[in-house]
């Protein structure tokens, strides 16, 4: 057995006979819909945008550890010739 999911205005419209729904109500639903997706529109944005500084942010801070394993690399390899230095 399957079920079919059923969305509020189908349930809504096998309930009531359809000359007694008025036009009005449904100019209304088509309002709230079209409000809903700006919503929806508005959110898909600012996902969007909170990606694209996420990437970005990523990419800086790649750079910013490859600088800083050079700059290790350099002190490690200055202590090592230090320390081989002062042994002999």
């Amino acid at each position: 057995m399957t079920a079919m999911p059923v969305t509020t205005r189908d349930y809504e419209l096998r309930r009531t006979p359809e000359s007694v729904v008025p036009s009005e109500l449904n100019e209304i639903k088509v309002k709230e819909t079209s409000e809903m997706l700006l919503h929806e529109e508005l959110a898909k944005a600012r996902i969007q945008e909170l990606e694209e500084s996420f990437r970005e942010a990523r990419v800086r801070g790649s750079i910013r550890s490859a600088r800083a394993a050079r700059r290790w690399g350099k002190l490690a390899q200055w202590a090592s010739e230090r320390a081989h230095r002062h042994q002999h």
